[in-house]
Parts: structure tokens; sequence; C-alpha cells
């Protein structure tokens, strides 16, 4: 027992960060990129480009939310939905999303008027384009089935369609992926 305390204290010691919060990983346990805690720092689940992924997170990982529930969280990390403006992000959301078996995650997009854009104010399929050539009705994405279809998600193969950009009713519970403010 003696043995134990002192080398708990010793790693606890060595997960804090100077933002108060917890490095999950480092040194003290074997693990790099995985951390917790304090405005802007990376939180666990962290991937490249600075990406937070819920899925990976080990408190979110089997919790799904709102967009706007999402939305929060991202804020809450000094961070916003991601906005999958270019090939390079889309290409490694949509990776993640495969190769972890996660069905569904949120975006930033969401619809005005009867364009979509991205929180950092791109119209969606601007620069690159990804939607669905069907959906629940089988007609091309966005078809706004549900009339209040306003936020944009990425669903994984849930029409047997691929790794495609649906748009969806914002109360729906799903994943979500965030990333730094753009500056």
């Amino acid at each position: 027992m003696r043995l134990i305390i002192p080398l708990v204290t010793v790693a606890l010691a060595g997960l804090a960060t100077a933002s108060g919060g917890f490095a999950f990983g480092g040194s003290a346990l074997g693990v790099s990129g995985l951390s917790y805690g304090g405005a802007g720092q990376s939180y666990g689940g962290n991937g490249p480009l600075g990406l937070f992924y819920s899925f990976l997170d080990p408190y979110l990982r089997y919790q799904e939310f709102t967009w706007h529930e999402a939305n929060y969280l991202c804020q809450s990390r000094g961070m916003q939905l991601v906005s999958l403006d270019n090939y390079q992000k889309d290409s490694l959301v949509s990776q993640l999303i495969g190769y972890y078996g996660v069905r569904w995650i949120w975006t930033s997009g969401q619809r005005s008027g009867y364009q979509f854009y991205w929180a950092n104010g791109t119209p969606v399929g601007l620069y690159h384009n990804n939607w669905s050539y069907t959906g629940s009705q089988g007609i091309p994405q966005p078809d706004n089935a549900e009339g209040n279809e306003y936020c944009l998600a990425v669903l994984n193969y849930f029409y047997q369609d691929g790794i495609v950009w649906h748009d969806i009713g914002c109360s729906h519970r799903k994943s979500f992926v965030c990333e730094p403010y753009y500056r």
C-alpha cells in the first residue's frame, strides 16, 4: 500500500497541465496526444488537424447529442463544429468515421434560406461537395425530407450511399467533430 500511493501521486502530478486541466497521455501513461481540460486545449480523442472527435473521447464516446448540444460542447472547448469545406478535412473525417464504425456525426453546416453554410461563413459545396445522391426518399441531398432539416450531418452508409453529407433535423442525436476557430 505504501508503494502504490507515491506512484499514483507521481503519475497524477505528471498529468497536470498549465491550463488547470489534466493530460491523459504523454510519458506518464505511455500514450501521446490525449488531454482534457482548459479552454482551447486539446481534448481526449484529438486527432490530425487539431480536430476533436467526441466518439474518441473517453467521457463522450457512448453518448450522442443534438446539433445544439454538440455546438455548445465544441464552444465550451474553445472550438466550433467542423466545417468540411475542403477535400482534406472531409476525407480525414470520413476515414475516421469509417475506421471506427461511427454511424453519423454533426458538422457546422446549417441551412439559411435555401443554402447551407459552414460556421466559417463559406457556402457548403463552394470548394468541395460530398452530398449524398440519395436519402430516405431516394433523391439527392439536401432534400428537406422531414420539413425541418436545417443541420448537416455526415452519415456512414446509412442509405448504402457511402460516407456522405445529409441534411438532417437538428434534434436528432449524433456524435460530433470540433475544430479550432478560424482566425
